[in-house]
């Protein structure tokens, strides 16, 4: 027996292996179809969410009072800081059906409902970040924890994130700036 036949057998599934490969690949480009659905993320956003919204299209007036009604009552009634706030419960708050407020906050602000409400939370935690700068000494001051809470938020990691995105800074280098002036 020669001592290079033991190696033969394992180079032989490799060698298939390669083979198949190969031809999987080679018939798959001449087949262009295959790949057609890959190109959907290079749609505009808008042309993606007409093409979603074209059977339930709002009128451009009602669209404008719910939008006017939304923002109003978001301003005033500050839903946002309940954290398990979602979309069926806004739409029951205001009495608009809820795929016409997902629909305008889609069409009119570009965002998913989540982040359209944490936009509003990390205002709020900027405005407690701040004020608890002006806090005297005898009021003790929140912690950005206390903060995130009280702005809403009931995850550090979702907090952390949303506020480095809407700021470009972390909720403690944001707090240490007001606290430095």
């Amino acid at each position: 027996v020669h001592p290079a036949f033991p190696f033969i057998p394992p180079f032989i599934p490799i060698f298939l292996f390669f083979v198949l490969a190969n031809l999987l690949v080679f018939y798959a480009l001449k087949q262009p179809g295959i790949f057609s659905g890959l190109s959907e993320e290079t749609k505009p956003a808008t042309d993606t969410l007409k093409e979603k919204y074209a059977k339930t299209i709002l009128p451009g007036d009602t669209a404008s009072d719910y939008e006017r009604k939304l923002l109003t009552f978001m301003e005033n009634e500050k839903p946002y800081l309940e954290p398990l706030l979602n979309l069926p419960q806004l739409a029951e708050k205001i009495n608009i059906p809820g795929h016409h407020i997902s629909q305008i906050i889609n069409t009119r602000f570009q965002q998913n409902f989540y982040h359209f409400v944490n936009r509003y939370r990390i205002e709020e935690s900027m405005r407690l970040l701040k004020s608890n700068r002006s806090s005297t000494n005898s009021e003790k001051k929140k912690t950005v924890t206390e903060i995130m809470y009280a702005s809403g938020f009931n995850s550090k990691s979702v907090f952390n994130t949303a506020f480095k995105k809407h700021t470009g800074m972390t909720p403690t280098a944001f707090s240490k700036q007001y606290i430095d002036r």
